[in-house]
């Protein structure tokens, strides 16, 4: 064994991150290296989650940034004019505080290299469950809301949170 110092004039640095957005752990790792610098965030897990309804995600807000009564009194009147329409039927009331917001997926790699510019691939998914929170009309009824974002080519990636054209969603 050696006993000799072996460094390198390159500083390397590499940070990870555990982290929960919507109730869905995610992994980040930043790594700064010779030639530049990457950003990866990716899913821990790919099964489903609970999610977050909108009546959390305002108290976790109020909590986190300091709102006033009067701040979210004025977020929770905007939304009860939804419900003038419906004319005091509380079954065709829109319940807005019962939207739940669900992270399927997330995907982020941005890489920046000396000289060159930075590239950013995502993937995102998130499922809005409204079961609870839209009225059944009889005839309809909205269950969930299902949105896909994305601009990275990668098959895994895409395999995994099920994203694609229509053609390979029919197989």
């Amino acid at each position: 064994m050696s006993t000799e110092i072996q460094k390198s004039d390159i500083f390397n640095c590499m940070v990870g991150l555990d982290f929960d957005l919507l109730k869905t752990n995610l992994n980040a790792a930043f790594v700064k290296g010779q030639n530049g610098y990457s950003l990866l965030v990716a899913p821990t897990k790919t099964e489903a989650t609970e999610g977050v309804t909108f009546k959390e995600m305002l108290a976790e807000f109020k909590t986190a940034f300091g709102m006033k009564e009067s701040d979210s009194t004025s977020i929770n009147d905007s939304f009860s004019s939804l419900n003038d329409s419906a004319g005091g039927d509380s079954d065709k009331a829109i319940k807005i505080d019962e939207l739940t917001f669900k992270l399927n997926q997330a995907f982020m790699y941005m890489i920046k290299e000396s000289g060159k510019d930075m590239v950013c691939e995502f993937a995102l998914a998130i499922t809005v469950d409204a079961q609870n929170a839209l009225p059944d009309m009889g005839f309809f009824r909205i269950k969930s809301l299902s949105l896909a974002f994305w601009n990275t080519t990668r098959v895994n990636v895409l395999a995994k949170m099920g994203m694609g054209n229509l053609s390979n969603l029919l197989g």
